[in-house]
């Protein structure tokens, strides 16, 4: 069993910063959340974000092995530079007991919708699919339909960014020991 976290970083300038993690077992999700950061002042939203990241990485390694995704791609101008300082936070926070992995948005929505061009919405109801079919859960599919309903991607992009990495990688994750354990 692992708990995988899904960080969806947002550039902060059309977008906030999304935040879930689920169960690979019974797919609930236990945490999911998104951190406000369009119009702020920079420091503000990364030390927002990385208190979230911090308390959302050190509850969830107290449930068990924890594999942790982020979104990664290239984005130019003012908005790439916010978003490579959102990733560096993340990194600079991730303990070593947590399996971390960086996975791009193309492949996202090829796992989810098949392409890499997909939109949103598509790579929302693949999401929907997968707590539906792969790993069934019915609160968590219900969650995930009144998020599409209420139009929350960054929470969405989030549980994709999880669901997809770990799609990809749970056959070749190798979890660090742990430092309670040694």
């Amino acid at each position: 069993m692992a708990i995988v976290i899904g960080i969806d970083p947002g550039s902060g300038v059309s977008s906030d910063t999304g935040f879930a993690a689920f169960d690979s077992e019974t797919g609930e999700v236990i945490y999911a959340l998104e951190v406000g950061s369009q119009r702020r002042e920079l420091r503000h939203r990364l030390a927002d974000i990385s208190s979230t990241v911090s308390a959302l990485l050190t509850e969830c390694s107290q449930r068990g092995k924890t594999f942790a995704a982020i979104e990664s791609f290239v984005m130019r101008g003012k908005g790439g530079e916010t978003l490579q300082r959102l990733i560096g936070a993340f990194m600079a926070t991730c303990p070593d007991e947590v399996y971390l992995t960086a996975i791009q948005n193309t492949t996202i929505k090829k796992v989810l919708a098949g392409h890499g061009h997909a939109d949103k919405a598509s790579v929302a109801i693949g999401v929907l699919q997968y707590f539906e079919t792969e790993l069934p859960n019915k609160n968590t599919a219900a969650l995930i339909k009144s998020l599409i309903s209420s139009k929350q991607f960054d929470i969405l992009d989030a549980l994709a960014i999880g669901v997809s990495a770990w799609q990809s990688e749970k056959a070749s994750v190798k979890f660090p020991k742990s430092k309670v354990q040694q």
